[in-house]
C-alpha cells in the first residue's frame, strides 16, 4: 500500500479524548500508530501554533470563550455543532 496521505491532526485532539493519566509520550506513540499502521498516512503533521489558547489566558482568547457550561445547548459557540452533540461532557481537567 503507498502511504501517500499527509494527514495535519489537531493537537487538540489528543488533549480533548483522553483521560489525564494518557497524556504521555506512550499516549502520543499509541496515537501516531492508530495513522501509521495500516493505512495510507504517509506524513502525520502536529500543528501546535493555535490561534486560540486551550487554556485560560491573560494573552490569547481561549477556545472556549463564550461557552457558558450552566447555560443552554443552543449557545452561539455551539451552533455550528449537530443537536445531538452539543451537550459537552468534560473528560480532562488536567
Amino acid at each position: 500500500m503507498d502511504k501517500c496521505l499527509c494527514l495535519n491532526e489537531d493537537n487538540g485532539h489528543f488533549y480533548f479524548r483522553r483521560r489525564p493519566e494518557e497524556l504521555t509520550p506512550e499516549g502520543i506513540s499509541s496515537l501516531v500508530d492508530t495513522y501509521t499502521e495500516g493505512t495510507q498516512v504517509g506524513q502525520l503533521l502536529f500543528c501546535v501554533n493555535v490561534q486560540r489558547a486551550l487554556f485560560d489566558s491573560a494573552v490569547w482568547e481561549p477556545i472556549f470563550q463564550g461557552y457558558d457550561p450552566d447555560g443552554p445547548d443552543d449557545q452561539e459557540l455551539l451552533r455550528w455543532l449537530p443537536e445531538q452533540q452539543r451537550r459537552l461532557e468534560v473528560v480532562s481537567e488536567g
